[in-house]
């Protein structure tokens, strides 16, 4: 265990947070991805790319890392992605109508579609993005997409090669 108190005091330091806030982000990584915890290294990456979500969106360390867990999980992503989702989570809120939560409610719904037809987490964000502009927002943007994918793809509309063309 050595290891892994070795990084929880590192990401405590190095994100201003107490120990047992980054002990308790690293449990409840550790139980939405055990994957994540087969490393000091990848469960701290998380971690603090968790603390840095929750900063940004003003969210709970718990929601935030459920959120980010949830998104990472839908496209199997591993722990070295976690700074990727965040930076694709925090471009789409600066420059969109929907707010980090909303988008990551969205990627409940839509997220594991997405991946199946190899649609970008970065267009993903943008899709979502672009429902926010016409005020659909979260679990509804997520239910609106993942039906208009589907119905695509069971056309055969908007598909070269197997990968799906947002454009």
């Amino acid at each position: 265990f050595k290891p892994f108190q070795d990084k929880i005091d590192q990401v405590a330091k190095d994100t201003k947070r107490s120990g047992t806030e980054v002990a308790q982000a690293f449990e409840k990584i550790a139980g939405i991805n055990s994957t994540f915890a087969q490393t000091s290294e990848g469960l701290g990456q998380v971690t603090a790319a968790t603390i840095t979500l929750a900063k940004a969106s003003k969210m709970d360390l718990g929601v935030a890392a459920e959120n980010l867990v949830g998104i990472m999980n839908q496209f199997s992503f591993s722990a070295d992605k976690a700074d990727r989702t965040i930076n694709a989570l925090a471009a789409g809120q600066a420059v969109g109508a929907a707010n980090i939560t909303q988008t990551a409610e969205a990627f409940t719904v839509f997220g594991a579609i997405a991946s199946g037809a190899n649609i970008t987490l970065e267009q993903s964000v943008g899709l979502i993005q672009t429902l926010g502009k016409y005020s659909l927002y979260g679990a509804e943007a997520g239910t609106k997409l993942r039906g208009v994918i589907m119905r695509l793809q069971k056309a055969g509309i908007g598909y070269a090669s197997g990968q799906f063309n947002v454009n």
